[in-house]
């Protein structure tokens, strides 16, 4: 393999009805990526296809998560497991088509400024070893539901957890400079929760990330 048989991109939204600001970082996906797949899940499709593909204990582990990222951060790695191909956050959009990764490894990842490696995009092969690992971090953290912190429980430190922040010969490490200056431009849609009380590292403070579904 390759890696352009994995040409799927995912984009989540939590609501089935989509901010009109974010229904132009999907156009811009589809205009660019003409060759690619790109498809866009909510809570309502996300839990049915994790019934589908998982069956009933994973599905409800996306549903026990209470705020909108987790459940983005869940479900972007078991699609991506299920399927192989690019997700991205809403925040980004392609400059060109986004082969940013290294065919010859199963999962490329992105290295921010600060030296970590995030979740916010990132590629993967289907059935990636790697991503299992990381699928186990999280379903760990949602079982115990002992820590409080999306970052920690689903997000980057799950990420960090599982893969360590060097490459290895199966996992690709690009940084966040050489991303940005090829492949990805910030999309600038009006609709993030950054910097309001609605975003998730505010609404953690106040009340559980986590729920029985």
């Amino acid at each position: 393999m390759d890696g352009t048989e994995d040409r799927n991109i995912l984009l989540y939204w939590d609501d089935q009805n989509i901010d009109p600001s974010a229904s132009l970082v999907v156009k811009k996906w589809r205009s660019v990526c003409t060759s690619w797949n790109t498809r866009v899940h909510s809570l309502d499709s996300g839990y049915s296809f994790l019934q589908e593909e998982y069956g009933r204990d994973i599905a409800n582990g996306f549903l026990s998560c209470a705020v909108p990222a987790m459940r983005s951060d869940f479900f972007r790695v078991f699609w991506i497991l299920s399927k192989g191909g690019i997700y991205s956050d809403f925040t980004f959009i392609p400059k060109r088509e986004p082969l940013f990764f290294n065919a010859s490894k199963n999962i490329t990842v992105a290295r921010w400024s600060h030296g970590r490696i995030v979740n916010g995009v990132f590629f993967a092969k289907r059935d990636c070893n790697e991503l299992k690992v990381v699928a186990f971090e999280m379903l760990k953290a949602i079982s115990r539901k002992n820590d409080n912190n999306i970052w920690s429980a689903t997000g980057p430190g799950a990420w960090i957890r599982a893969l360590g922040g060097e490459q290895t010969d199966d996992l690709e490490i690009i940084d966040q400079s050489d991303l940005f200056k090829n492949f990805l431009a910030h999309s600038g849609y009006n609709s993030s929760t950054r910097n309001t009380g609605n975003h998730w590292s505010e609404v953690q403070k106040h009340t559980s990330i986590y729920c029985v579904p």
